[in-house]
C-alpha cells in the first residue's frame, strides 16, 4: 500500500449531502436510548459507571435509489469521578464508556438491482463480528470512514468489498494525541497518549468478504483483510480465511456446526503464517440450546494472532480480559446453555482459557445474562462476568468481577 495516500471521504460525502438535501422526497427519524450501570472489581479495587446513551438518526430519501443517513450519539456520565473512562486515567479501574457527543454515522447509500454502495462514516459488520465489528456493546460504537460495496451473486449469495480510511474507536474524539494534565499517566508518558488508546486510527484497509448460500443446509464463506494502521503499526495485518457452516432441523431439534481456518501476516512484527482456527457446534430442542466452542488464536515466535477491529466482547468472555491476544497465544474452550421463553432469555457460558504455546491454564470465566424483552421497544438486561486466573502463571493474575444492569429503548 502507498502510505501517504489520502482520500477525503468526508468532503465528498458532505458536498453531495448539501446538494441533495434540497431535493429530498421524504425523511424518517428514529430515536433510541440505553441506560447502563456497570460495576467492576479487580482484586478488591472497585469502580462503577452510570451512563445514558441517546441516539438520534435521520434517513433522507433523495430518490428511489439514493438515501442519505445521519446519526448522532450522546453519552452522559452520571458519576464520572468513580471510574476511569478510557480517555482520562485516574486511580480507579477503567470502564471504557467516555462521555461526549459525536457524529456516529454520516453516509450516502446508493442501491441498484443486485447491489448497493455506502460512502461515508458507517457501521460495518462482516460475518459474526470476529474480525470486523462495531463493538456495539460499549456505549460509543466503533464506526468506519469507508466505501462499502455489496453485490448479490447467484441466487442467495453476497460479495462485500470495502476500502476503509479511518476507524472511529470506542474512546471517542476526546482521546487525541495529548493527555490531560489531570491524567495520572501525564508525567510518565510526557503527556502523549499511547497510540493503542487513540480515539481514531488512520488506516489503509481493503476488505473482501464472500458469503455463498446456495444450499439448504450449508453456507460457505471466505475473506481477505489487508489493513495498514498508520497510528499504531502493531495493529497492521493481512488475514485470509474461510469458514463452513452447517444447519439442519430434524423434527423439533435444530443442529448447527461450523469450522473456520485463517492465517495472518503482521508486517510490523515481520512475522508471517500465524494460524487461527475455530470449531463449534450447537443443539437446540424447543426452548433450550446447548453449544460447544473451541477457538485457537495461535502465536509464532512470540507474535500472536490479533483481531484489532473485532467485537471481542462477544467472544472471549464478558470480563474483557483478552481484548488483546497474549504473546503465548490463546485457546478458548467454552460451553453455553441458552433458554428462551418469551419475553425471557437466560444465556449462561463457561470458558476455559489456555495458552497455545506450552498449553498451560490461564484462567476460567463464568458469564450469565438475564434478559426481559416484553416487546421490540423495551429490553432489560442483567449481565454477570466472573474471571478467575489460574495459579502458577503470569499472563493474567487478577480476578475480575463485572456486573451490568441495562435498559434499552427503541422508538
Amino acid at each position: 500500500m502507498v502510505k501517504n495516500k489520502r482520500w477525503n471521504l468526508s468532503f465528498l460525502f458532505f458536498s453531495t449531502w448539501i446538494v441533495g438535501i434540497s431535493h429530498a422526497e421524504s425523511f424518517d427519524i428514529d430515536f433510541s436510548a440505553r441506560a447502563r450501570w456497570e460495576s467492576i472489581d479487580i482484586d478488591g479495587e472497585s469502580a462503577d459507571a452510570s451512563t445514558i446513551k441517546s441516539r438520534a438518526g435521520v434517513n433522507y430519501n433523495l430518490s428511489e435509489n439514493l438515501k442519505a443517513f445521519l446519526q448522532v450519539d450522546s453519552v452522559v456520565s452520571l458519576n464520572q469521578g468513580r471510574h476511569s473512562d478510557g480517555v482520562d486515567q485516574s486511580s480507579d479501574p477503567t470502564i471504557a464508556d467516555p462521555a461526549g457527543t459525536e457524529l456516529n454515522q454520516a453516509n450516502l447509500m446508493f442501491r441498484w438491482q443486485g447491489g448497493e454502495a455506502i460512502l461515508g462514516r458507517q457501521r460495518m459488520v462482516l460475518g459474526d463480528h470476529r474480525f470486523i465489528g462495531d463493538v456495539g456493546f460499549r456505549q460509543n460504537d466503533q464506526t468506519y470512514d469507508a466505501l462499502l460495496l455489496k453485490y448479490s451473486m447467484l441466487s442467495a449469495s453476497q460479495l462485500s468489498v470495502a476500502y476503509i480510511r479511518n476507524v472511529h474507536r470506542i474512546f471517542g474524539d476526546r482521546a487525541g494525541q495529548r493527555l490531560s494534565k489531570d491524567d495520572r499517566r501525564f508525567s510518565e508518558l510526557d503527556g502523549v497518549r499511547p497510540s493503542a488508546l487513540l480515539g481514531n486510527h488512520r488506516v489503509d484497509g481493503v476488505l473482501i468478504d464472500a458469503r455463498i448460500r446456495e444450499w439448504d443446509h450449508i453456507e460457505l464463506s471466505s475473506y481477505g483483510y489487508d489493513i495498514y494502521n498508520y497510528d499504531h503499526a502493531a495493529f497492521s495485518n493481512t488475514t485470509v480465511g474461510a469458514e463452513g457452516q452447517y444447519r439442519k432441523k430434524i423434527a423439533e431439534i435444530k443442529l448447527s456446526a461450523a469450522v473456520e481456518l485463517a492465517v495472518q501476516n503482521q508486517p510490523d512484527q515481520k512475522t508471517t503464517g500465524i494460524p487461527y482456527h475455530k470449531v463449534s457446534t450447537s443443539l437446540q430442542y424447543k426452548k433450550v440450546q446447548m453449544g460447544l466452542r473451541h477457538e485457537q488464536l495461535s502465536q509464532k515466535n512470540g507474535v500472536a494472532f490479533i483481531t484489532p477491529l473485532a467485537t471481542v466482547h462477544k467472544f472471549q468472555g464478558w470480563a474483557d480480559q483478552f481484548l488483546l491476544t497474549p504473546f503465548v497465544g490463546l485457546i478458548d474452550n467454552s460451553i453455553s446453555v441458552k433458554w428462551r421463553s418469551r419475553p425471557w432469555t437466560v444465556d449462561a457460558r463457561y470458558h476455559w482459557f489456555k495458552s497455545q504455546r506450552s498449553s498451560f491454564a490461564i484462567a476460567e470465566e463464568a458469564d450469565v445474562d438475564f434478559i426481559f424483552s416484553p416487546n421490540r421497544k423495551h429490553e432489560f438486561k442483567i449481565r454477570i462476568a466472573d474471571f478467575k486466573p489460574s495459579k502458577g502463571q503470569s499472563i493474567k493474575t487478577d480476578s475480575v468481577k463485572k456486573l451490568f444492569v441495562m435498559y434499552a429503548y427503541n422508538m
